[in-house]
């Protein structure tokens, strides 16, 4: 049911129920009160099943290497579209999203999602199926000899985030 309770310093307190903010998984004790307070309150205890998901995804960059050099026409068909892909796991609550910024470093400009158009850093979501990721960038989006900078992180459902990873 609807309850419009708040979260007060790790202690869940409504009229309704109340829990302390679990740390650890198992079994946890809820005490609940029905509300009635004449002639007495009434309160019951229940427990539920609390998982607890504290580790973040692993991201894993498979192309482009990390200090890669790529030749025309040695870019596409190394990622199906072409682009940026790689693998992601997480072992509990499973992966939101993976975020992934490239920066012209010869300009000094990011992607902006089509073209090497921001002045800030700019992190746009890759598409995520199963454990693999994938950011469309062709191979015409790239200028020669310019040189880039990836970096990536992706965030799980319940909002863990992963060390940010660069590659040259």
């Amino acid at each position: 049911g609807a309850n419009a309770g708040t979260l007060n310093g790790g202690a869940y307190e409504s009229g309704t129920y109340s829990f302390n903010n679990p740390s650890s998984p198992g079994s946890k004790t809820i005490v609940a009160a029905n509300g009635v307070t004449n002639p007495a309150a009434e309160t019951s205890t229940d427990s539920i099943d609390v998982e607890v998901d504290g580790t973040s995804p692993t991201t894993i960059q498979t192309f482009p290497v990390d200090n890669g050099s790529y030749q025309t026409g040695t870019w596409n068909g190394n990622c199906a579209p072409s682009g940026i892909c790689g693998t992601v796991t997480d072992g509990s609550s499973g992966v939101a999203q993976v975020n992934v910024a490239i920066k012209d470093r010869t300009t000094g400009k990011y992607w902006g999602g089509t073209a090497f158009d921001q002045s800030t850093q700019t992190f746009n979501a890759a598409s995520v199926a199963g454990n693999n990721w994938h950011y469309a960038l062709a191979e015409g989006d790239l200028t020669a000899p310019h040189a880039y900078l990836v970096e990536l992180y992706a965030v799980d459902n319940v909002g863990n985030a992963d060390v940010h990873q660069q590659f040259q």
